[in-house]
């Protein structure tokens, strides 16, 4: 019984030990793992953030850029427009306050 039980107790050591060297190494790998996904994430921050800053930017210049398109469109209409009465200059006095 002696041998038995000691085998028993080398045994159950063994587990003991085992069970502890795999809760060191889970808490490692755990520990990691977290680093690696909050390192992962705030590089994925980073990049909406710049993503964001580039659509801003766009949108900025597309502003400018139907701005200039509707000003260049309202000038050609009126200089449409101007030609059209001095083509027809029929009544002096009132067309020129139009052209004015």
């Amino acid at each position: 019984l002696d041998a038995q039980d000691f085998d028993i107790r080398s045994q159950q050591t063994q587990i003991v030990r085992l069970h502890d060297l795999l809760d060191i190494e889970l808490n490692t790998t755990a520990g990691k793992l977290n680093d690696t996904v909050t390192i992962v994430k705030e590089e994925m921050d980073n990049q909406v953030q710049k993503v964001n800053d580039n659509v801003s930017t766009q949108s900025f210049y597309m502003i400018y850029q139907f701005a200039g398109t509707f000003a260049l469109l309202g000038s050609l209409i009126s200089i449409w427009h101007m030609t059209a009465h001095l083509r027809n200059f029929n009544q002096p006095i009132v067309q020129r306050k139009i052209l004015a």
